[in-house]
């Protein structure tokens, strides 16, 4: 337990714009378009392809159409 708090740890000075960096780095990442093409021809909604296109570039998990303003700040 005493690792996993460790690797939980953010650091202090880690910002919004330095975390949505990393994440799409590895969210957004070139290599990965066609799994992600593949889950979106998957689904048969065309909402649940926007909402999962919009989670991918912000990983915010809202309402579809809720207000992203406001979500300034990585977890802590």
């Amino acid at each position: 337990w005493l690792i996993l708090e460790k690797m939980l740890d953010i650091p202090r000075d880690l910002t919004y714009e330095k975390a949505g960096k990393i994440r799409h780095t590895i969210v957004l990442a070139p290599k990965r378009a066609d799994y992600q093409d593949r889950w979106d021809f998957k689904k048969p909604t065309p909402f649940t392809r926007i909402a999962k296109r919009r989670f991918r570039k912000d990983g915010l998990l809202l309402l579809f159409g809720y207000p992203r303003l406001g979500f300034d700040s990585p977890n802590i």
